[in-house]
């Protein structure tokens, strides 16, 4: 039987990239996958992390339901899914962020068991690296004025490597982020700064890449980030002050110059349904996006007479 716990820092020697999708020969692509995104997000969505022979299995589960990541690593994968669905027993097991590529791979263990829908909110905006640096031809024309606006009214601002030294005044950036919304929003917010927390707890433990932007010493923003494979580099978290046009948009331009010239891909993650976010991510004219579903597999007793 499967043993589920709380994800630790020292779990990224053998959860790390070194298990990730593309060890079943997909792809890896997506910060789904990311051992720094799941571990900076547990405390949300009560991730726990488990070992089945190579594989690394991530779930969050309730009484009625478990919600697991499609198995990472190398192996026998029917053998892990199938120990996916005894784990679940008589709940309802369902897989998220799974690749299109991945689809056949799981009816083929459970077939005639799974059902699939598109998760478009959770869809991930990937973006050519190198286009993203140059923003080249008219397409980026509004990008590029941005940024020469932004030059033009913060001429002492400046995107640095974040240290230590800038986790308060970032810790502060993103409460005073937080106290402009209420609702539902907040709560999304409040969930961010958990990840942030998290972050800047273990920054260096999970190998993580960070900016500031400043102007006469004063946070104008910043951005987190993490590579998830030799060629794709991710964002995680990024913010900017909504007052000053062109501020958003130059830390992510900066973090791209910063760090992005060694990585052919840069993984902007989803825009979890927000129109505004939607909108901005769709304006950087991404290469593509990165399909993701869900996939609900009947209930066992429903599965084993099916395949009786």
């Amino acid at each position: 039987m499967l043993t589920f716990r709380p994800i630790l820092p020292e779990d990224i020697v053998w959860a790390g990239p070194s298990n990730s999708l593309e060890r079943n020969g997909v792809r890896n692509i997506q910060p789904d996958f990311c051992f720094t995104n799941i571990f900076i997000w547990q405390q949300t969505y009560g991730s726990r992390i488990a070992r089945f022979e190579d594989f690394v299995l991530v779930c969050h589960e309730d009484d009625e339901a478990v919600f697991a990541l499609l198995p990472a690593g190398r192996g026998d994968l029917a053998a892990a899914l199938r120990a996916m669905r005894e784990y679940a027993g008589s709940r309802q097991l369902s897989f998220y962020s799974v690749p299109p590529a991945m689809r056949d791979q799981i009816e083929e263990v459970f077939p005639g068991c799974v059902t699939f829908a598109a998760s478009r909110p959770n869809y991930d905006y990937i973006l050519d690296m190198q286009t993203f640096l140059d923003l080249p031809g008219s397409t980026y024309q509004k990008r590029r004025y941005e940024l020469r606006h932004f030059a033009r009214q913060m001429p002492s601002a400046a995107f640095t490597p974040m240290t230590p030294a800038d986790y308060e005044d970032v810790r502060s950036f993103m409460a005073e982020w937080c106290s402009h919304y209420s609702g539902e929003d907040k709560s999304g917010i409040q969930a961010e700064s958990l990840a942030l927390e998290a972050a800047l707890t273990h920054y260096d433990a999970l190998g993580l890449m960070g900016g500031v932007l400043r102007a006469e010493g004063q946070l104008l923003g910043f951005s987190i980030g993490s590579p998830l494979n030799p060629s794709v580099l991710c964002g995680h978290i990024q913010k900017a002050r909504h007052d000053i046009r062109g501020a958003f948009f130059t830390v992510a331009h900066e973090f791209a110059r910063m760090y992005g010239s060694a990585y052919r891909w840069l993984n902007c993650e989803d825009d979890l349904g927000q129109p505004g976010l939607r909108a901005a991510k769709l304006s950087y004219h991404p290469a593509w996006l990165e399909e993701k579903y869900m996939a609900c597999l009947k209930s066992q007793s429903l599965c084993a007479e099916q395949l009786a």
